[in-house]
């Protein structure tokens, strides 16, 4: 059985039905998320709660929407067996609910408090709009990264390629007509196997590491959140999310307990995670919205000056909601800033690989087409 939470929390559910727990499994850092399009899930939620706005039931909204998918999309058997359950007389988040991986907590969390509430078709289009700007800011971030990405790895591919191949080759030829091994052909010979092993083990290596960071997470992120730069990425983007899903939660009547707690579930990162959980500890001691403050020790002192001032529900949506418009735009700039600096570094990189390809390929097939070595 799968069930949310820390392993404490799990615990102390089943103590109370009078069961012990022999054992708590965590899920697997590298289970595969299910491939299915943000675009296409905010388009069914804001699809799903026009049709619920207009007076049809769920069921029939369904028999509405899934015709107007592609048919080899992912989420058409998602909805067909969401609208199996529903039919059943389920409501609609039981049958998300199965699907968390497509899904995330914050917005199986905003159905419930919208069935709670009555206004399910409103949630669902808070959602949709939750859901779009959650995917502009990775656009943006695709957007910035992509053709430095393309540049960076199309260099190295190129690198690899004419000092594994092409390099041997022509130093081959030249050394037949040598009648002494030159400093610059033996330069070039150690580069045709340095080059490529270097390739090979950074490869490895990012492997490694992208594993090791996956199996550790929780422990490595003490050191990447030392360094600035990695800090500002992590926090900005984390507390954009994380007040964003709070402001869409309390605007559907989630209590802030409740809604701090699915913020905490659906954090990427273990101090992000161990903040909120500190935060909602505070907030069921009594402690209000200053002790939700000095839990998030990452806020700035404006951010957490804001929340200080919080004195009711409606108050702690509209500052939740201003602190998410700052990460964004502070999350935002820190793009615009590093778009640049990751050019610049990936140009400069290209332009040396460039340079080495030209004495190690294009140099020596002059001297050769001349019967000449150089020297």
């Amino acid at each position: 059985m799968e069930f949310s939470g820390t392993e404490d929390e799990i615990r102390r559910r089943f103590a109370k039905e009078g069961k012990v727990v022999i054992s708590v499994k965590k899920p697997s850092p590298f289970n595969m998320r299910q491939t299915v399009k943000t675009d296409e899930i905010a388009a069914v939620f804001t699809n799903l709660g026009d049709l619920l706005a207009s007076g049809k039931n769920l069921t029939h909204a369904f028999n509405d929407i899934i015709p107007s998918l592609n048919k080899k999309s992912p989420m058409v058997p998602i909805l067909r067996r969401v609208q199996e359950l529903v039919s059943q007389g389920r409501p609609l988040s039981q049958g998300l609910s199965q699907y968390k991986a497509a899904f995330g907590p914050t917005v199986i969390g905003m159905v419930i408090a919208g069935e709670n509430a009555g206004k399910i078709p409103e949630t669902l289009v808070t959602m949709a709009e939750h859901i779009l700007q959650m995917a502009e800011m990775k656009k943006e971030l695709v957007k910035k990264m992509t053709m430095p990405a393309i540049m960076f790895i199309s260099g190295i591919q190129a690198l690899f390629v004419n000092a594994k191949f092409v390099m041997p080759r022509l130093l081959a030829g030249q050394a037949k007509g040598a009648t002494n091994t030159s400093v610059y052909l033996s330069l070039m010979k150690t580069l045709s196997t340095v080059i490529p092993a270097g390739i090979i083990l950074a490869v490895i290596a990012s492997a490694v590491g992208f594993i090791l960071f996956k199996l550790y997470q929780e422990e490595l992120e003490e050191y990447l959140i030392k360094v600035p730069v990695l800090r500002d990425f992590i926090f900005y983007r984390a507390y954009f999310v994380a007040f964003s899903s709070l402001a869409n939660l309390l605007s559907v009547n989630v209590s802030p307990v409740l809604a701090f707690g699915i913020v905490a579930r659906s954090a990427n990162f273990h101090t992000v995670r161990k903040q909120f959980e500190e935060a909602i500890r505070r907030l069921k001691a009594g402690a209000g919205y200053a002790g939700v403050a000095e839990a998030l020790t990452s806020l700035s002192s404006v951010e957490r000056g804001m929340l200080q001032g919080a004195v009711s529900v409606e108050r702690i949506e509209f500052i939740c909601k201003r602190i998410s418009k700052r990460y964004y735009g502070m999350y935002m700039g820190r793009m615009q800033s590093l778009g640049p600096k990751v050019y610049l570094a990936v140009s400069v990189m290209v332009i040396g690989i460039i340079i080495l390809m030209f004495l190690g390929v294009v140099l020596p097939y002059m001297k050769m087409s001349a019967g000449g070595v150089p020297q």
